[in-house]
């Protein structure tokens, strides 16, 4: 049994009641206070269970409670008692609860009026922060909370018994942590801001500032709040919690991070201008167009657009205008109601736009929309208003309209085949994507993350060889980023070896090679004799690059190896 001699003697002098309790649960030391106030029984409480002490309900609440807590007063009968409370682990396997309390009546201070005052100053202070919107954690200067508001509890989910007097590092998981805001503001003694996570995928903003007194942390005071996408993409770039000595650069790596992890892989100034832009506008309903070359991205900047706006917990709603049949696209478009033609499903449907409603609706190659319905389209834009195939009922809508095209719809309008005011009414703001051959700094990055996600997907372990970067890097990709993402899960899936060499390469590449070769030395000033040795040496060495061995070469180009080593001298 653990000696708590000392503990018992100082706690008699302050004339305060002392109880002990072990893991088990049971009464391993207790003074003369403590017995008169919770035993009643002839024999010694040593060895007996706490929950079976015969105190006052209110006491023995708080020592069953088994929370620690810096100290507050409970009022029992006609009496005030101080009570607080504190775990102590003296081994890994063994660790105590002591239960403190004094009456303060009996110390001769008239603590009734004090605290009186001091709980009515309490309970204020709790209706206010019941008033905030934003959830409210108090923490002691022991790392235990003491308080929180309603909108705390409501936003994490969590009741108060299993916050309130717990050390944070034991009560709350996923929430407070070791790392948590509320221990690191205490420990640097400075505000501390984070974006968390939750298990449900919620974001919360989380804010905790220390209370000081002189140069002691009094107190941190944490303020929880739930973002929308586009909050916590704006806090998580340009927060200078979040950011050092050198702010561009931080801002930089936090923008490329971010944007990795929603599939857009970029090295380059144009992208970055237009990642700008979407984050700029993303919070207002007006119009985009986003035009570019076919595979360039354009649906994944719409979708993105839509999670960094209002709307994002809404429908995103795409459509491929090119797909849908001339003579079904204007029921697929505004719905019909029951019986409006043969074949209609019997309770009618809902369109495109009735689904999209609140969220956004995606037109992809909206120059395929026929010109026929495209004032029906206009009408519905300008005035927000649909009406059912076959039905004669105004529904309103809110739709945010995000559409792409890979035509010149400038050129379609001068030749008649698109109408001008629904050019105009789409693009409002006019998002160009530029093709991968612009961007040519981005074609690695995109070949390596495919890369990695095919050979994750697959089981693959797949590295490309420095020639086959080369080559990557020369092709003009006409295919944009749907055509290299093809292509690369094309290789690690064909390739035999684990190292992707330039002859595994579809044959448009390894041509593409040759060909700016021939360009290359066809501008060039050398005479002809030396060009094509020049030439027949670059074939040689790529061969020899391929293949494994010299003889593998030499078979491939049919000469023999000698010849080889001949043409490659100078």
């Amino acid at each position: 049994m653990e000696d708590f001699s000392l503990l018992m003697q100082v706690s008699n002098i302050l004339k305060a009641g002392i109880i002990v309790v072990n893991n088990q649960g049971t009464v391993c030391a207790i003074n003369k206070t403590a017995e008169d106030v919770f035993w009643r029984g002839p024999d010694s409480p040593l060895g007996v269970f706490a929950r079976d002490l015969e105190g006052d309900p209110l006491l023995m609440e708080a020592l069953c409670s088994g929370m620690a807590n810096p100290g507050h007063f409970l009022a029992v009968n006609k009496s005030i008692y101080k009570v607080a409370s504190f775990n102590v682990r003296k081994h890994k396997d063994k660790s105590h609860f002591i239960f403190l309390f004094q009456d303060t009546t009996k110390l001769g201070i008239d603590f009734e009026s004090r605290f009186a005052q001091y709980y009515s100053i309490l309970q204020s202070i709790r209706k206010i922060i019941d008033c905030c919107d934003e959830g409210i954690l108090i923490v002691g200067p022991d790392l235990v909370p003491i308080a929180v508001n309603r909108s705390w509890v409501k936003i994490t989910g969590l009741p108060p018994s299993n916050v309130l007097g717990i050390l944070i590092d034991q009560s709350m998981g996923h929430m407070l942590n070791s790392h948590s805001a509320s221990r690191v503001a205490f420990e640097s003694k400075k505000s501390y801001y984070m974006i968390q996570t939750t298990e449900t995928g919620k974001k919360l903003e989380v804010m905790a500032t220390p209370i000081m007194d002189e140069e002691q942390v009094n107190m941190v005071v944490c303020t929880l709040k739930p973002l929308t996408h586009f909050e916590s993409i704006e806090k998580k770039l340009f927060s200078p919690y979040l950011l050092s000595k050198d702010p561009e650069a931080d801002t930089l790596r936090l923008i490329k991070d971010y944007f990795k992890q929603e599939g857009i892989i970029t090295e380059s100034g144009k992208m970055m201008d237009i990642i700008n832009t979407v984050v700029r506008i993303a919070p207002y309903p007006s119009f985009v167009l986003l035009s570019g070359e076919s595979g360039t991205g354009k649906e994944m900047f719409a979708r993105l657009i839509h999670r960094c706006s209002p709307r994002s917990d809404y429908p995103f709603v795409p459509i491929n205008c090119a797909a849908i049949p001339d003579s079904l696209i204007e029921s697929e478009f505004f719905g019909y109601e029951t019986g409006a033609f043969t074949g209609a499903a019997l309770k009618g449907k809902p369109g495109l736009f009735e689904l999209a409603d609140q969220g956004t609706l995606f037109l992809d190659e909206v120059g395929d929309f026929p010109l026929t319905l495209q004032g029906k389209l206009l009408r519905v834009l300008e005035n927000g208003e649909i009406i059912r195939v076959g039905g004669t009922k105004l529904l309103k809508t809110d739709v945010r309209i995000v559409s792409a095209t890979n035509q010149n719809l400038q050129e379609m309008v001068r030749i008649g085949k698109f109408r001008e005011d629904l050019y105009y009414r789409l693009k409002v703001i006019e998002i160009k994507v530029p093709p991968l051959r612009e961007r040519p700094e981005d074609i690695i990055p995109l070949a390596i993350f495919f890369l990695d996600r095919f050979n994750s997907l697959y089981g693959q372990i797949k590295r490309f060889s420095m020639e086959v970067l080369d080559l990557l890097v020369q092709y003009p990709w006409p295919g944009n980023v749907r055509e290299i993402r093809n292509v690369i899960e094309q290789l690690v899936l064909t390739t035999p070896e684990q190292e992707i060499l330039p002859h595994h390469l579809p044959a448009e590449i390894q041509q593409n090679d040759l060909n700016t070769l021939v360009e290359e030395f066809s501008g060039s000033s050398t005479d002809f004799k030396h060009k094509v040795k020049l030439f027949e040496q670059l074939i040689l060495k790529k061969a020899l690059q391929t293949h494994k061995t010299a003889e593998e070469a030499a078979n491939a180009l049919g000469i023999d190896r000698s010849t080889l080593f001949r043409k490659l001298k100078p």
